[in-house]
Parts: C-alpha cells; structure tokens; sequence
C-alpha cells in the first residue's frame, strides 16, 4: 500500500519512503506540486484557519504530492522522456502544463 511518498510493507507492518523526500523536494516535478497546491491557497483567500479546517487541502496536498512523485518515476524508467528538457514546463493552478517561453 502507498499513499504519498510513504509505502507500507504489508510483511513487516513497517512504513518507509517510497523516495528520498530531500532529493524529491529539489526536482520540478516538486515544484508543479507547490503550484498546484497554491491554487487551494488562493481559494481560501490565504487564510491559514480556512486552509487547515478544509478538508479539500489535505487531499489536494496529498494527490499533488502523488501526481509528481508518479511523473518522477515515469520519466526516469523511460529513456525517451530522460532526454526532455522537462525543466521548461510547469503545471499552474489550472491543472494544464504550459511550456515556459
């Protein structure tokens, strides 16, 4: 079972890291993660009391987080989408990845 970042051996009962989260946090697939959660930010008019009682801002955080750790292990086990400058794309808070000019 996983959920995140974070597997659950089902033998040991044990929790581990899917990847290591300090290299995670450096590729750009982190930083579409970041975007697309600000959008819930935004929603809630920055207010952290409304960001921490919505229950939408946990499971956005949650499959954002998903969505770029699944986009990270797709293009490292695809030689083809190794050699794509990925650097000049992001996704914004639409949810539609835009090529950066």
């Amino acid at each position: 079972m996983q959920r995140a970042l974070i597997e659950l051996d089902e033998e040991t009962q044990e929790l581990y890291w899917s990847t290591d989260p300090f290299e995670f946090i450096k590729t750009p697939e982190f930083d579409n993660a970041i975007t697309l959660f600000s959008g819930v930010i935004q929603q809630s008019d920055y207010d952290p009391q409304k960001v921490d009682k919505g229950v939408m801002s946990y499971s956005s955080a949650e499959q954002s987080v998903e969505l770029a750790y699944f986009k990270l292990k797709i293009i490292s086990q695809s030689p083809l989408l190794q050699r794509v400058d990925i650097s000049r794309f992001r996704t914004p808070a639409s949810g539609r990845m835009v090529a950066r000019a």
